[in-house]
């Protein structure tokens, strides 16, 4: 399955067209992430977590701790216009075996009710998914819905800028020379990298003022 880099992360590609890509955490978020997002007494063995606000079974997913919590605060990590939740028990089971396994334990939003109360059932280290965890710890590994346009802003935002001189000859024409060939440029096409220039400024200028 094809894998990308996406915000300083590991990604499958569960599906792809030309607007909109869903994405998969290859390993579980890591300790650095979750201490960002829950308090204290919400992990033990690192970045493990409870699915459940308490002890107690019974809670659905829309009213999990890791829902309204942990993945909703990641998704303001991410700062960008998207889907986040977690694989459900059904499409664990449908993944390859490569996919499927990340070497450790991790949550699927999958409720499983019996006669008195809901568990949710988990994903163990070798990929076989069980039930009756609810009151346990395990590992968080987002599914992430989004347009794909998404990838390209990121690439801008972490690309190093290349410098690019510019030169005008004798007779006014521009041209950028590289390895003593010159490449000609227009006016008009000046103009157009301006102005595209201008909108992703404008666009950065937005996503910091809305973070602030």
């Amino acid at each position: 399955m094809e894998k990308i880099r996406f915000k300083d992360l590991d990604w499958y590609v569960l599906e792809k067209d030309n607007e909109n890509i869903k994405l998969l955490l290859v390993d579980v978020l890591d300790e650095e992430h979750i201490k960002k997002y829950v308090d204290d007494e919400w992990y033990r063995d690192g970045y493990e977590v409870r699915h459940s606000s308490d002890k107690r079974c019974g809670k659905t997913w829309e009213d999990s701790y890791i829902k309204q919590v942990i993945l909703e605060n990641f998704k303001k990590d991410l700062g960008i216009d998207c889907e986040v939740t977690l694989l459900a028990k059904e499409e664990v089971n449908n993944l390859d075996d490569e996919v499927r396994r990340c070497n450790d334990w991790y949550w699927t939003k999958t409720g499983i009710e019996d006669a008195t109360s809901l568990y949710f059932a988990g994903v163990s280290y070798n990929g076989h998914s069980n039930t009756y965890f609810a009151s346990y710890y395990l590992g968080v590994r987002p599914i992430l819905s989004m347009k794909i346009s998404n990838l390209a802003l990121d690439n801008i935002n972490n690309k190093t800028p290349e410098k690019i001189e510019l030169y005008k000859d004798n007779d006014g024409n521009y041209f950028i020379d590289k390895h003593c060939n010159k490449i000609y440029i227009t006016c008009d096409e000046i103009n157009f990298m301006v102005e595209e220039f201008n909108e992703i400024i404008n666009y950065l200028k937005r996503r910091i003022n809305n973070e602030k």
